[in-house]
């Protein structure tokens, strides 16, 4: 016998269309038109980026003569587009969902996906810092960024500072560093990571380490794009390190030979040589070993830093650079102040029998190679 069919009654038929309806509404709501940016401010002749999703979008650029499109490209769902500017100005870049996409959406939701767009030449800078206070030692860095802004004080995106390049400098020179990118161990964006180490210098953002103590040190950028604009200019105040290691100056040992190291504090002029919670290295570890009191003995010619660093305060540290060296001379120094030489002549002494003089020696062991 035929199965019996089952027809639903027309109140269950509406039920359906119902939860149907609601399913669309609940799915366009998840997931509604967006676009990357709503409003950005570029310089002339900079390339940008825009992109738009859920759908392949058209985009539409209200004046060509402002700004010009290189390129799109429509994949997993997303619509993205490659812009370039032209002169200065505003206009206003829309993307438009094709009619049958459109269809399935409420009216005016595609025209409000746009972008105003403000094309103007970069007139001052301006200088960000993390902390105006720094402490002149290896492991402790800040980074330094731009601030671009326009002839109405207006600050120039993300976007138009990545296709800019920048000077940094510092006065003075000597005080502070740009560190190589790879040196920090921090997470850096797509933009960044890309570039290499010389280009990175030229960068909106830059990580730096303070290397000599300085109560003013001046950190000014400069925009090497065309106007010029005002450069941006900040002080720093750099103080002396917590710890310094003595000697603090480089020293060259020669092969077995000893030297012990003492901590020294800053605030009270107070050195020792501190043991617990402390640790001792020379890298590279071929060229010496260290006792965790500070004894270093030297084995193989080459360079190499002494680093003390405090375990349970991270920044406390303290570094001197050592070289061992065979001395391929040695020279022996009368020092005395009495005598006195012509320019070009060596010192003469000369000594009378059953004359007694009080004499400072000085044997100098010298390495052409290292100049002294």
């Amino acid at each position: 016998a035929e199965p019996e069919r089952v027809v639903p009654r027309q109140s269950e038929q509406g039920l359906l269309m119902l939860g149907a309806i609601l399913s669309l509404i609940t799915a366009a709501a998840a997931d509604p038109p967006r676009i990357s940016s709503r409003t950005l401010l570029l310089t002339p002749r900079a390339e940008f980026v825009l992109s738009a999703s859920p759908g392949c979008f058209r985009w539409v650029i209200g004046d060509t003569t402002v700004v010009r499109l290189l390129s799109t490209d429509c994949q997993d769902g997303s619509s993205i587009a490659r812009f370039a500017t032209i002169s200065s100005g505003s206009v206003m870049i829309s993307a438009l969902l094709d009619e049958e996409a459109a269809a399935s959406i409420d009216e005016g939701l595609d025209d409000v996906l746009a972008c105003e767009i403000h094309v103007s030449p970069v007139a001052e800078l301006t200088i960000r810092t993390t902390t105006r206070t720094m402490s002149a030692q290896d492991d402790e860095l800040q980074w330094l960024r731009v601030d671009a802004h326009d002839a109405r004080g207006n600050t120039f995106s993300i976007d138009a500072l990545r296709s800019l390049r920048f000077r940094w400098s510092f006065l003075p020179s000597s005080a502070m560093e740009i560190v190589a990118l790879n040196k920090t161990h921090e997470v850096l964006d797509e933009h960044l990571a890309s570039l290499a180490d010389a280009e990175s210098r030229f960068q909106y953002k830059v990580p730096v380490r303070a290397t000599t103590p300085h109560p003013r040190l001046r950190v000014q950028v400069d925009y090497l794009g065309s106007p010029a604009a005002a450069p941006g200019i900040a002080t720093l105040n750099v103080r002396p390190p917590p710890f310094v290691l003595w000697p603090g100056a480089r020293v060259a040992l020669a092969p077995t030979a000893t030297l012990q190291y003492t901590v020294c504090r800053h605030e009270d002029n107070v050195c020792g040589s501190p043991q617990s919670h402390t640790r001792w290295t020379i890298e590279p570890a071929n060229v010496g070993t260290i006792s965790p009191d500070g004894r270093v003995v030297a084995t193989m010619d080459g360079g190499a830093t002494v680093r003390w660093r405090h375990r349970a305060t991270a920044l406390h540290m303290a570094a001197v650079p050592l070289v061992v060296a065979t001395p391929r001379s040695l020279s022996l120094q009368v020092v005395n102040r009495s005598i006195s030489a012509r320019p070009g002549e060596r010192p003469r002494l000369t000594l009378l029998t059953g004359t007694r003089v009080v004499l400072f020696v000085a044997v100098m062991a010298a390495d052409p190679e290292l100049a002294g």
